[in-house]
């Protein structure tokens, strides 16, 4: 049996291993709605190879359209599943309204008297997007087009990302109608209007609490509203597989961190589910540093999402113009998101037929196909393992620790630019990421993160490596835990400050060599540090020669043995130097006692996954790389490794460093992973 036959297998009996890559092609109306445009894309599909999932947008617009204009579409989605299924496919809608996406065909929009439709943090209502928990919309809208898709008789139903209470057309997040502003009453206590949210949520003493019991509220709503489709869909037809998406990572943080229990909610047996995590990245004009940005998001929900998810992260051009990204980058997208957690992909490239011609595609069609091999051995190797490496601490309740220091001063205003670990220069330097507690060899949480954890977590994590920034030394200092953490925060340091490395055993080669903030042109800020008993300092701070701050980084070991580093000059950037990438790759390792999963150990622009039985980096660079070098960790590394998905790949001979193994990689491809397997027998050496 091929490897597709055994994927097919394993998801129809709801398994959760994975033996090859998931596959989805994404296409709007224009593609399979008329008789001939779908005889052109079905020869497409025959010519050039084309195999997976066939998911077909149900839509109006991005406003919820009238259930006869749908009935119209889904009347032909029937036709077309049975066609593609005698293809060999497997068939489906993608319902791109459930609840609304957004200010878009409004004069197609259902109109659905007594429904109510979501209203902002502000008071502001919606034109288009609708309450998740009102009875009107689910059993007058919602109820009846589930129903028909149902009755389509398609293999799955995929909905979209308009599951999500932010990016709305009103102000803030949402929702706060009358029936919601009614359960914060029942649950949380609150008793104002729209303009005392703020306060309410702000509050010294019951903030916390608050804030935690939005977010639970908010969960809670979700799973209800999924629970409601998978019963709806599951009355008509029972075999029918379900499919979430959302809106990626960011509105999460106010949705409740969801993942599981919306899963659970689609899937109350654990069937296998279809899932498409992350946010957007449409151009490669949007840099190409999003891709990594996007693995992240992609990483963290897949390393959230039960073991019975399938998910396969969405590649997407917005709109559907084939020159806003090369077929590299849509190639190479696809394998980072695989490396980082990802089963699969869903290309979203086909282009409305009515508008563009198919030949504008074939390029990157071609690509996407002749992708499939690297993609099936990445997914063999890794399936759903979760990555190890650096966690940034932040979990289900993330959000609560922002204690309103988002946009204007007020908690539910989502601050996106919080430093932190992921996408900072220390992981483009090579260090590895984690998205859980369970997968982390050292935590690196910033302040809100701190401010997040329960005093249980924080007395846990304080006993692991922790990497941590000024302004979460200060939070855990406040929060009463400074016996632990060695260092206070000193006074703030001028623009012209540089930091030197002192005599230490993390400074070996290093002493005497300064890392510079370039403050006055790049921003940001740095602090002294005040070392306590047992600390130790690394490292100081110099303003023209003159010693300004003794201390503004240092190391201590406390009572519990957990590892501090302590950092107050520019802990989440300025480390592009080869000495800094140096320092700071010893000090995760120190952190993590010698257990971090692994580095790249040369001086590269370079992120890194090790997760399963797969280790991958990706050349964050236009050039391509030859010299290369990493190290992994424990012994199922050390017999060698062999490049994933490529025919005849030889088995690289590494050099063992203690507890690591190092090898050199022949060649990495600009803004490409390459991914490794361990080797099968010891090397003889």
């Amino acid at each position: 049996m091929g490897l597709k036959a055994v994927a097919v297998l394993s998801l129809a009996l709801g398994a959760t291993s994975v033996q090859a890559a998931d596959v989805t092609w994404r296409v709007g109306g224009g593609m399979w709605m008329k008789d001939e445009n779908f005889a052109q894309f079905t020869d497409l599909l025959e010519k050039h190879k084309v195999r997976g999932k066939i998911a077909m947008f149900i839509a109006t617009g991005h406003s919820p359209g009238k259930l006869e204009l749908l009935k119209e579409q889904i009347d032909v989605l029937k036709t077309r599943c049975a066609q593609l299924r005698a293809r060999g496919f497997r068939a489906g809608p993608n319902i791109l309204c459930t609840i609304g996406q957004g200010k878009e065909a409004l004069d197609l929009q259902a109109d659905v008297p007594g429904a109510q439709f979501l209203v902002g943090a502000k008071g502001d209502v919606s034109c288009c997007r609708h309450c998740l928990r009102d009875p009107v919309w689910r059993e007058k809208y919602v109820k009846p087009l589930y129903e028909m898709l149902a009755k389509a008789e398609p293999d799955f139903i995929w909905m979209d990302d308009d599951m999500r209470l932010i990016w709305n057309d009103v102000p803030g997040p949402a929702c706060f109608c009358p029936r919601c502003l009614a359960l914060l009453k029942d649950r949380l206590g609150f008793t104002g209007t729209h303009t005392d949210l703020a306060a309410f949520f702000a509050d010294e003493k019951e903030g916390d609490k608050r804030r935690r019991g939005l977010l639970d509220l908010n969960r809670e709503a979700f799973a209800d509203m999924y629970g409601f489709v998978e019963r709806t869909v599951h009355a008509v037809n029972p075999r029918i597989q379900m499919g979430m998406m959302d809106g990626g990572r960011g509105p999460s943080r106010i949705d409740g961190h969801g993942y599981d229990t919306n899963a659970k909610a689609l899937s109350p047996k654990g069937e296998a589910l279809l899932c498409r995590p992350g946010g957007g990245f449409y151009r490669e004009s949007d840099t190409l540093e999003s891709m990594v940005g996007k693995a992240n998001g992609v990483g963290y929900e897949c390393a959230w999402l039960p073991d019975f998810c399938r998910p396969e992260s969405e590649i997407e051009l917005h709109p559907k113009s084939m020159l806003y990204k090369s077929r590299a980058t849509l190639v190479n997208e696809s394998l980072v998101y695989i490396v980082a957690g990802a089963t699969g992909t869903a290309w979203n490239f086909f282009p409305n037929l009515d508008e563009e011609f198919a030949e504008a595609m074939l390029p990157q069609l071609d690509a996407a196909v002749a992708a499939q091999r690297k993609a099936d051995a990445f997914v063999a190797a890794a399936g759903r393992a979760r990555p190890r490496g650096v966690w940034s601490g932040y979990g289900r309740y993330g959000f609560a620790g922002n204690r309103c220091g988002g946009r204007n001063g007020e908690w539910f205003e989502l601050d996106w630019d919080q430093p932190g670990f992921e996408g900072s220069e220390l992981q483009w330097i090579g260090i590895p990421a984690a998205y859980r507690e369970e997968d982390a060899d050292v935590i690196a949480p910033n302040a809100p993160t701190v401010w997040s954890w329960t005093d249980e977590e924080t007395k846990r994590y304080l006993a692991r490596g922790l990497y941590l920034a000024d302004e979460a030394v200060a939070a855990l200092v406040a929060r009463g835990y400074g016996e632990y953490v060695g260092f206070t925060v000193g006074e703030e340091l001028s623009m012209d400050a540089v930091e030197r490395y002192a005599e230490h055993p993390l400074n070996a080669r290093l002493v005497g060599k300064i890392r510079t903030s370039c403050a006055s042109f790049l921003k940001g800020r740095a602090h002294a540090l005040v070392p306590q008993k047992g600390a130790t300092v690394v490292a100081s701070a110099e303003v023209h020669g003159k010693t300004v701050a003794p201390c503004v980084a240092g190391t201590f070991v406390n009572k519990l043995g957990g590892r501090i580093y302590a950092n107050g000059f520019f802990p989440f950037a300025r480390m592009a130097q080869m000495t800094a990438g140096m320092h700071f790759k010893r000090v995760f390792r120190w952190l993590s006692n010698e257990t971090l999963a692994g580095e790249v150990a040369s001086y590269h622009r370079a992120a890194m996954w090790v997760r399963g039985d797969m280790a991958a980096v990706v050349n964050m660079s236009i050039d391509e790389v030859t010299d290369m070098e990493i190290v992994l960790h424990g012994e199922k590394w050390a017999n060698g490794i062999r490049e994933l998905g490529v025919a005849g790949a030889p088995l690289l001979e590494g050099v063992r460093e203690g507890a690591y193994t190092r090898y050199r990689l022949p060649c990495v491809r600009p803004w490409a992973p390459a991914a490794y397997s361990p080797g099968e027998k010891p090397m003889t050496r």
